[in-house]
């Protein structure tokens, strides 16, 4: 059996190839890590995987089920993927465009050892491989050769049926499949859970600022990390894996002098007209729970960018956070919004009026 990802070939000769990199990267292993049918992995082969499995063929019911593992899991870490992404490069925006096709065939191999891993050969080996070449047109299907529908028993309980499809090939010549188109499975993905609400402590600060640009230029510097240096009032640099998507889960530290904060993406959430990031910051002793809010709002003038912290505190040395970092933290933040409304604002001049 070999699961392969469609829709590869575009996403990572049109996009962000770092990216596409971690996206594949995350299903290969997710469809690595769903077999129920006890397989070998023989190799990964860029976006698809050769599974293997001596002995007893498997029926046609254990196959399907298989089938609809794969495919389930995929979509639905795909759905998450969609939610959770706010990158605006090409691999995270063009995520949903991805499917996955499998073919399978039952036939001889030999195994055999080289450099301490198991490879197999055969001309049925080749057949497989060969079958993901067809003439089928949809994007998404389970592709069977006869020879494997014949071993496995044509008969399901699910219902599924195979239509017939010939394919000719160089030296093999017309081989026999069945197929079914997986599209309708996609109405069997679970539904994408909501994102948590965001965080509301105890403690509480924040500091506005209205800026005369369209949302997206706004919001280009709030979510691209890369820019945060350029307006964060004292940040110095920020590390972290430029080529992992950036999405919830995600890690970096901003750099201050005499000071590191280890940040941990929480949550994004946007819309037409609203954008809400969410950091989770590590607290220091003073502290139980410690985040950060960027929140900008479309109006009729151009945006409203909010910039929040909520935090816990710790007993007794709480009041330390309070009367100590508190007004610094607040100095810190309106200069950091008017840094960003300037820069913001002088490239909306240069680039012509809002829209």
């Amino acid at each position: 059996l070999i699961p392969d990802i469609s829709g590869f070939t575009e996403f990572v000769t049109e996009v962000e190839i770092s990216h596409s990199e971690h996206i594949i990267t995350e299903l290969l292993g997710l469809l690595i890590n769903a077999n129920s049918l006890d397989l070998h992995l023989c190799e990964i082969e860029g976006d698809a995987l050769f599974f293997y499995r001596g002995g007893r063929v498997p029926t046609l019911d254990e196959v399907i089920g298989q089938v609809q593992d794969w495919f389930l899991k995929f979509h639905e870490h795909l759905n998450l993927l969609k939610r959770d992404s706010h990158c605006r490069c090409g691999a995270c925006q063009d995520v949903g465009n991805l499917g996955l096709k499998v073919v399978g065939h039952a036939g001889e191999f030999v195994v055999y050892n080289l450099e301490k891993k198991q490879k197999v050969i055969g001309k049925d080996v080749i057949l497989v491989h060969r079958l993901l070449k067809n003439s089928l047109s949809m994007p998404e299907y389970l592709l069977l050769s006869s020879a494997a529908l014949e071993r496995m028993g044509r008969e399901n309980r699910t219902g599924w049926q195979f239509q017939p499809q010939n394919e000719t090939y160089p030296v093999l010549g017309e081989v026999s499949t069945g197929y079914v188109d997986l599209a309708p499975l996609r109405e069997e993905v679970p539904p994408t859970p909501p994102r948590d609400e965001v965080p509301r402590l105890s403690g509480n600060i924040s500091e506005q600022i209205e800026i005369a640009a369209p949302l997206e230029k706004v919001v280009a510097y709030l979510s691209d990390h890369t820019t945060w240096p350029n307006w964060v009032e004292g940040l110095e640099e920020i590390n972290f894996d430029r080529s992992a998507p950036v999405k919830p889960g995600h890690h970096h530290v901003c750099v201050f002098p005499g000071q590191e904060l280890a940040i941990t993406l929480d949550q994004v959430k946007e819309t037409e007209t609203e954008f809400t990031m969410v950091n989770r910051i590590k607290p220091p002793p003073v502290l139980k729970q410690w985040f950060s809010i960027y929140h900008a709002k479309k109006t009729p003038t151009g945006v409203t960018v909010t910039d929040s912290y909520t935090f816990s505190r710790m007993p007794i040395l709480g009041r330390i956070f309070d009367m100590k970092a508190v007004p610094m933290l607040l100095e810190q933040m309106r200069a950091s919004l008017q840094n960003l409304k300037l820069l913001v604002e002088t490239e909306q001049e240069k680039s012509g009026p809002q829209k």
